[in-house]
């Protein structure tokens, strides 16, 4: 409820500073959208259905990008505590290119490769989505040998993909240098699809992505990550869920 009424009163905010001319983000897109189509019927962007389509869509976006963001940071602390080295190497590196007198932006990530290379190996490791979530192919097609029928529920299995040993040798490995090249630059690997692929992909990619380089890299920056206990003791079973995070656990934070 209080999502919905931050997107209602956001959508409010846009539409009265609104300039077709100077588009700043998605929402001013949209309404110009809606200006265009305000009196046509069949459109989803008419006076009658475009609005509230757009709140619904502001709702989506958080909700895909804040529930894949929280399970993927506890497992992020999760990797910090069990692996105080790579812990320790990430905070060398914010460190040295910035410092503590402020915090990381998303400018730094290009200057960033050693910490783009832990939470691409954290996305992949954790795998918090494992059937991603369920398509429907709108037509006939033929993938390879194999013919799917139009309308068949298509589950996508992307363990298969992101612990794939062909790709990824020793795949429940922590292991950031993967994506490390020989230069010390950070590559991306184009298997590690925790979103997904195509035009379906999850809709809160990109503010998943954001919010979780600058949550974890506040975070590291700013605190030590230890465990309340044996951090031997601790499980890396996932819990089964929607997004499936880990076991519960106790972390301790120390203000560096």
């Amino acid at each position: 409820q209080a999502i919905g009424a931050f997107a209602d009163e956001t959508v409010d905010k846009h539409q009265e500073t609104f300039d077709e001319e100077n588009l700043r983000d998605f929402i001013d897109a949209y309404l110009k959208h809606m200006e265009t189509n305000r009196k046509d019927s069949e459109s989803s962007f008419n006076e009658t259905h475009g609005r509230l389509n757009l709140v619904n869509i502001l709702l989506d976006l958080f909700v895909a990008g804040a529930e894949t963001t929280a399970t993927t940071l506890s497992w992020a602390m999760l990797f910090m505590i069990k692996y105080p080295q790579v812990q320790e190497n990430v905070q060398k590196e914010l460190d040295r290119v910035i410092g503590r007198n402020r915090l990381p932006n998303i400018d730094d990530r290009k200057n960033l490769p050693y910490t783009e290379a832990v939470i691409h190996e954290i996305q992949r490791t954790a795998n918090i989505a494992p059937m991603s979530l369920i398509h429907y192919t709108s037509k006939e097609t033929r993938i390879g040998e194999f013919y799917i029928p139009s309308d068949t529920q298509i589950i996508p299995n992307l363990s298969a993909i992101l612990w794939d040993p062909k790709v990824f040798p020793d795949p429940q490995k922590f292991d950031p240098n993967r994506f490390i090249n020989a230069q010390g630059e950070f590559v991306p690997h184009p298997r590690v699809i925790p979103f997904g692929v195509g035009k379906r992909r999850c809709l809160g990619e990109s503010l998943a992505k954001v919010t979780l380089f600058k949550f974890f890299t506040g975070i590291v920056q700013r605190f030590n990550i230890a465990s309340d206990g044996d951090p031997e003791e601790l499980s890396m079973e996932p819990k089964s869920a929607l997004a499936c995070g880990p076991q519960p656990y106790n972390a301790r934070l120390f203000a560096r």
